[in-house]
Formats: C-alpha cells, structure tokens, sequence
C-alpha cells in the first residue's frame, strides 16, 4: 500500500493512505485530502490508480505541481520515492508494507514517535562525507549574496574552477549566434579556446549536461570541458561551463553529474535573487507611496492656510482695514513658517550627510535659536524664555544640524501650548557625571499619553493631527545620534512636556595640530636664518 507522507509545510508530519482503486483529491476542498495550505488550490491535483500503478495530473492550480522538481504538465505515473510539491507543501510517495489495508483509514494522521539518538554532528559539519559535494554546501553559504548577482557569480564561479581543477568557469548564455559570457573566472596566463555556442544552445535548450572535447585553432591543445544548465523549476536562467586542458586531465561523468547538482544550487540561488530584489523593490514603492501621500496630505493644509491667509489680506487691503490684514499676515507667516520647516526636515531625513564639526558655544547657538522663533510664541501669544547655563564649555558639533534639531523641538513645544498661557523654556546645562551638554525643551502644554511615546520618533507619528507631518521629531533623533548623543522625553500629564538632547564633546579642539595659527618659536630656533659670514 502507498502512503504519502507530508515533509514540508503547514501539516508537516502528517500521512495519508492511498486505498487501493480509489482516487484522490489533493487539495483544501471538502472532498480532497485534508491539506491546510493555503497556497494549494481547493482541487490542485488528482491522484488516480490505474492498472496497478499510480498517476497524478495538474487540475489547473494557482501555483503548479510538481513531481521531483519537474512541472506536471500532463497524467505522469507515480513510484515509490517520488517527491510532490503542491503549492508549499512537499509529499514524498512511499510503500507502508507494515499498515494493513483495512487499518488505516483514508486520511490518517500519525502520531508521536520516540527516537533514539545513535549519533550527533556538529553545527559546522560538512553536509556529506565526500569531500566533493562539499562544494553544494559552500555554495548554499552564499545565500547573503543572492541579491547581488555579480558578486554570487563571482564567487560562485571560483569555488567552482577550484573544486573542478579547471582552467576556466563561466556563466554564459546563447545570444544572436554566440556563446555569450556573462561571468567568468580564468586561470591567470591560461588561454582556453573559445566557448563554442552549438554546446551551450544544446545546453540551455534542452535542459541537459555535456561532457565534451573543445578543439581551436585559436588554442595549442584541446579542452576537455563540461557544459551544464543553470535552472529553476520553473525556467533555464543560462549554462554553466568548465573546462581545462586534456594535459591536465579529462573530466568523465561523474564530474558532470556533480556540475549538474551545482547548475541547480546556482540556479535557484539566483531565483532567490530575483525574489529578494523584487521583494526590496516592492516594499520601497510602498514606503515611496506611504511618504509621498502623507506629504501630500501635509503639504495640501499647509497650502489651503496659505491661501485663507493670503484671501484674508487680500480682503483687508481692499478694506483699508489693518486689523484684518494683520491676521491674515499672521496666519500666511505661521504656514510660511510650516512650509519652510516641511522642506528643511524633508531634506534632513532624505539625505545623508556627514557632519561639520566646530568648535561651537551651545548658549550662543540656543539665543540664536530663540530669537528665531520668539515671532511664532508671539503669535501664539505665548511666552518663550531661556534659563542658561552660564557656565557652560564650548564643545564640538555641526551647529546646522544641532540648530534644526533644537528648532523643532522649540516649533513642536510652541505648537502644543495653550494660546495666551502658554510658556516654552529653552535650556541648557552641563551634566558632570557624564561630560555631556544638556540642551532642554520645556512646556506647559497637555503632555504626551503614555501610548504615544514608542512612536513618538517615527517619521510621520504625529500628535498635532493635520497641523503636523511626523518628521521633526524623527529627523531631530537622527541628527543627535549623528552626534553620539541621546534624546529623551519626559512627559507629566498636564504638567507638560521636557524634551532633552544631551551631546558628548566630539574630541580635540579644531587646531589640534597646530595647522591654522601661528606657530611659537621653538627653543632653540628663533627663526631666523643667518647666511654666510663676509
């Protein structure tokens, strides 16, 4: 009696009887064999008895049958031993001589089964004895250079011609008449003869291995090679080829039979290429569409203010009524404000930079910073204030990338209180246990719930609804841990919110060799040349 026992996916495990004169069903229909798979079809294929023998056949499923890797296309008869893939289930065909017909039901499930251990291999040990088809298992270790196809190749390539003791190693492809070489590796001072393209056509097209002798005028001596394709289930990608000259030695079958299971490992490790890259291309357009519509959403409010305000002006001017246009001016600069800060962090988190360090007197930088940003408190009616360190060192940063970092903070916390009340305090302090510069952020506004804090630094995790985009948060993160340095938030409810950046000294001053000034005249050189005495 045949079984077929599940090896991969979801019902790993399981095992189904095929009851002699019965046909079944392989799918996730009521009537089929019971798979959970749900990329198997609900009627993916059919398994009939016939004549003693066992056939399968493809019912149109989504994503195919195969049968020892080979695509079914037509009613193929089965053997014990067989291996099907069915969607990501993979079966293997075998007799169960120890299970009576009349006990074991159509759709059985085995049970948990003890194993004694007789032997152990380490993490590390090759996949075979032979130390040949150590080359398969080398070849797998190159799964991290799928997604870059001419580095597989070349490595690939390698360990083939020194596996082989061959002259020469190439992908190659049949184009317009020629042996067309996408990727070789060559014995240096070697001059193999010329790939021919008859073996290579024969090669690709039939999806078949060659072993055989290469003879040029081009070359002193003949070649023995081999010529193998380079395949996936589904389709041949190319050939690949290998060859040495006849004084060396000529390859025989079993190394063709080798080269064969290394043209299938190749062929799916560049599938699996394909699929990483198609996979990265997609998320990217997804994230591209992600960000470009919720710009687009940010951008379109900021314009619709713009356009109230500037229809506000307008209004007034027409008027002759100041106080109107004095809140319009008022609306049209805070959303030229927005604008101007939309595009400033777009280009920060879009684009890497390396830093630009000087030598930098952070309370110098945070007055300029409020100076900058007392007409938006002022027109939220709110009151910002500084409480400096005064005695504060200078210490090494990019004081652009601090500047933004710190304007954002101050835009946010001018945004979140309330108008008339509202009170924003820029700070700053030298923290002595850890040599670092402290520069704070502190409001009186609503504070920040507790379940808003592990994505407060998300890019577009805003909490202003449509009056913010989600990036100054993120890109005020990124530029302070460009600088080695930390940002915390600590939020008390109604009490507010305290944003603090704390950045180390970046190293030695920026003359530390001596470049820039005037050198002191060293002790026993005044600097003074003296010539030849008369």
């Amino acid at each position: 009696m045949l079984v077929l026992h599940v090896l991969q996916g979801p019902d790993a495990g399981k095992r189904f009887a095929l009851p002699i004169d019965e046909p079944q069903l392989i799918g996730r229909s009521t009537e089929a064999i019971a798979i959970t798979d749900k990329s198997v079809s609900r009627r993916h294929a059919e398994l009939t008895p016939d004549g003693g023998a066992w056939f399968l056949r493809d019912l149109e499923s989504s994503n195919g049958t195969f049968v020892n890797g080979r695509p079914v296309l037509e009613r193929v008869e089965l053997a014990a031993g067989d291996r099907i893939r069915c969607g990501d289930t993979l079966f293997v065909l075998a007799e169960d001589a120890a299970l009576p017909h009349d006990a074991l039901p159509a759709h059985a499930v085995s049970t948990p089964a003890a194993a004694a251990v007789e032997a152990r291999l380490p993490a590390n040990a090759p996949a075979v004895a032979d130390p040949r088809f150590r080359l398969l298992q080398d070849l797998a270790s190159l799964t991290d250079d799928a997604n870059d196809r001419p580095r597989l190749l070349a490595r690939a390539l390698e360990l083939v011609r020194e596996e082989f003791g061959a002259d020469r190693a190439a992908f190659v492809l049949p184009v317009a008449g020629a042996a067309n070489v996408q990727a070789i590796d060559s014995t240096p001072g070697v001059a193999p003869p010329p790939i021919p393209f008859t073996a290579v056509e024969e090669a690709t097209r039939d999806a078949i291995g060659l072993l055989t002798v290469v003879t040029s005028a081009d070359a002193p001596e003949p070649s023995s090679a081999l010529c193998v394709a380079v395949r996936t289930p589904e389709r041949t990608l190319g050939a690949l080829w290998v060859d040495r000259a006849m004084t060396r030695g000529a390859f025989d079958e079993r190394h063709l039979r080798l080269l064969q299971a290394v043209g299938v490992h190749l062929g799916l490790l560049l599938r699996h290429g394909e699929l990483v890259g198609a996979a990265i291309a997609r998320e990217r357009l997804a994230a591209m569409g992600e960000t470009v519509a919720t710009l687009s959403h940010s951008i379109k409010n900021i314009l619709q203010a713009l356009r109230g305000g500037a229809d506000a002006v307008e209004l007034a001017l027409s008027r002759g009524d100041v106080a109107m246009a004095n809140e319009g001016w008022t609306i049209l600069a805070r959303n030229l404000d927005r604008i101007h800060s939309l595009t400033r962090n777009m280009l920060a988190y879009a684009k890497e930079r390396s830093l630009d360090l000087v030598s930098c007197a952070p309370n110098e930088l945070v007055r300029e910073i409020a100076l900058l940003m007392t007409p938006a408190a002022h027109r939220k009616k709110a009151r910002l204030d500084l409480d400096l360190d005064e005695g504060l060192p200078a210490i090494r940063m990019d004081p652009d990338a601090i500047h933004q970092a710190v304007i954002n903070l101050v835009a946010n916390a001018i945004e979140c209180v309330p108008e008339r009340s509202g009170h924003v305090v820029l700070a700053t302090r030298w923290v002595v246990e850890s040599g670092q510069c402290e520069i704070s952020v502190r409001d009186n506004g609503p504070g920040i719930a507790e379940t808003l804090k592990p994505k407060l630094f998300e890019p577009f995790a805003s909490t202003k609804g449509q009056r913010g985009t989600g990036l100054g948060l993120a890109v005020s993160k990124k530029l302070v841990e460009q600088h080695g340095g930390t940002i915390d938030v600590t939020s008390t409810g109604t009490e507010g919110t305290t944003i603090a950046i704390r950045l180390p000294d970046r190293g030695p001053p920026d003359d530390a060799d001596g470049t820039r000034g005037p050198q002191p005249i060293r002790e026993a050189d005044l600097g003074i040349e003296f010539g030849a005495p008369e």
